[in-house]
């Protein structure tokens, strides 16, 4: 195309900026507000968790007779299963709070797997 002429719309080339100038930039800061809003807020929350686990653990403290008391009112669960599970409460603070707040199928299931998991009794049969 020669210098003198003037391209048509379908013959344009390159890029239609008309200055080679840089572009200014048009993204705005920011706005801290929502950012310092979650940090207070997972702050406030990780206070309220490590208070409920002190809460927790300070509060449910079951000894080993309460649990043996809750393991005899469970039916048809065999002395194999029983012995494992014993072994498994001995020192797990979280195993007797949740031995003593589940019940029915839920309890069952996780007692079903204690027994499972547990090295000694390995396979054992779990129920009569």
């Amino acid at each position: 195309m020669p210098p003198s002429s003037k391209p048509t719309a379908g013959q344009t080339v390159g890029s239609k900026r008309s200055s080679d100038e840089p572009i200014k930039s048009i993204s705005r800061p920011r706005k801290k507000g929502g950012l310092d809003n979650l940090n207070k807020l997972l702050v406030e929350s990780t206070k309220n968790v490590k208070a409920f686990k002190e809460t927790v653990i300070r509060s449910n403290t079951y000894t080993m007779t309460e649990c043996l008391q809750k393991l005899g009112t469970i039916e048809n669960l065999t002395t194999e299963a029983l012995l494992a599970f014993v072994d498994a409460l001995k020192d797990n603070t979280d195993y007797k709070a949740i031995l003593m707040t589940w019940e029915g199928e839920v309890l069952h299931k996780w007692i079903e797997f204690i027994v499972e998991i547990h090295l000694r009794f390995y396979s054992s049969k779990i129920w009569l």
